[in-house]
């Protein structure tokens, strides 16, 4: 953005003139368009400044929008493009306006966007090969990277451990699918996933370092100093586990999901449960030490709720009448899912009844599950939805919708769609 409007401004003022200049002609043409209420305003308050004012304030606003541009042109370069297009055409049209038609008035403003659009290309082209450099470089280097990795147990422990990458890849190993959730997932939202981990079980790794009486707290502490606390009981719980993964869909952990070794305990929400690059284990006590979230007030403990959510139809999709199925997700960590319930249009039709949902088949209880229901038969025009989850303790989802801070959501997730 500064390259197209360095140029375009350098262009009109050695080829043309200054109000060919597309940032002056834009402001210009802006305040020809300003109520004269608020002009009185702005030179009430900024004198014979007020022009320089409104083009400090545009320079704020392309700034802005360079910004966000930028950022969603990460992966592809047609948002960038399409912002300075758009742009340039503003200042094509700003520039007919104010310095008057002809060939020549066109020259700086046509120079302005080619420049944008040219810098960006060959900006975007660098930064696409600069990030394929350091993906084969991390690529090549990474059956080495792993030899550095250390892990320190201490604390309220027997025996202080320190475990390197040959020493965790030397004892046994689990291998299984497990559903995460973030606790920042509101009714319905899109922060869940499920993948295949392979690690070894944490329970095993206490089990050598030795717990002491009153324990009741892991913090772990990733490489970046972000600290983590964890109930020990949960960890230590063979049933439960809970493992340091290395692995994820058989293939070694991303970068971005904590390679080389993450920590994974199912049933709790990942600021409580799921440090990324581990650096450090300390055995302490939730009255000695405060980790980074609870130091902000969110939960200590912090089990992941019963939920579901609809996934088809989305939120105001148009629906063929004969081709209405409601299908989702449920999850119920540590407990399993009992059944899924629907009910459509508040339960007019039906007296306020759910009906029951179709269930696929049960991975293990710490993966979510998938529901379908074919509803045959709806009268065109538009429909609600809401579905509840019960877990296999006979606890229902409560409809009361909370907030997803400090310790995860409640509520039934709903959604409006019409039938065509």
């Amino acid at each position: 953005m500064v390259a197209a409007l360095a140029v375009g401004h350098l262009v009109a003022g050695i080829l043309v003139a200054p109000s060919a200049s597309p940032y002056l002609a834009v402001g210009n043409a802006a305040i020809d368009r300003t109520p004269n209420a608020v002009k009185d305003f702005a030179i009430a308050q900024f004198g014979t400044s007020d022009k320089l004012v409104l083009l400090l304030g545009m320079a704020v606003v392309i700034a802005l929008v360079a910004v966000v541009a930028g950022l969603v042109s990460r992966r592809r370069t047609l948002p960038g493009l399409i912002v300075i297009v758009v742009l340039g055409v503003v200042g094509i049209l700003a520039v007919l306006e104010q310095a008057g038609g002809g060939v020549l008035a066109l020259l700086a403003p046509v120079a302005s966007l080619l420049a944008g659009a040219g810098v960006f290309w060959w900006l975007h082209r660098l930064a696409v090969r600069r990030a394929a450099r350091q993906a084969a470089a991390v690529t090549e280097d990474s059956p080495r990277q792993p030899q550095d990795w250390r892990l320190r147990i201490h604390g309220m422990v027997e025996r202080e451990l320190t475990l390197s990458w040959d020493d965790l890849r030397s004892m046994r190993s689990v291998e299984r699918p497990v559903t995460m959730t973030c606790v920042s997932n509101e009714v319905g939202g899109p922060y869940i996933s499920t993948a295949h981990f392979t690690g070894v079980m944490l329970a095993d790794i206490l089990d050598a370092a030795g717990v002491r009486n009153g324990a009741d707290q892991i913090v772990t502490t990733s490489v970046d100093g972000w600290t983590c606390g964890t109930p020990t009981e949960t960890v230590s719980d063979p049933g439960r586990e809970a493992m340091l993964a290395y692995a994820m869909n058989r293939e070694p952990l991303p970068v971005e999901h904590g390679f080389p070794v993450r920590m994974i305990v199912p049933g709790l929400y990942g600021f409580v449960s799921a440090t990324k690059w581990i650096t450090d284990m300390k055995l302490t006590t939730f009255a000695e030490d405060r980790a980074y979230w609870l130091q902000r007030d969110w939960g200590q403990r912090a089990p992941i709720k019963t939920m579901s959510r609809i996934d088809s139809p989305g939120s105001f999709e148009q629906v063929a009448a004969d081709r209405v199925t409601l299908a989702g997700i449920r999850v119920a960590q540590t407990v399993g899912i009992e059944r899924v319930e629907v009910r459509l249009d508040g339960g007019q039709s039906t007296g306020g009844q759910w009906t029951p949902a179709e269930l696929s088949t049960e991975v293990n209880i710490d993966t979510w599950r998938m529901w379908r229901m074919g509803v045959p038969g709806l009268r065109p025009g538009p429909h609600t939805a809401d579905v509840r989850a019960t877990d296999k303790s006979g606890y229902t989802q409560t409809p009361e919708r909370v907030l997803s801070i400090p310790d995860g959501a409640t509520g039934w997730h709903s959604i409006r769609f019409t039938v065509q």
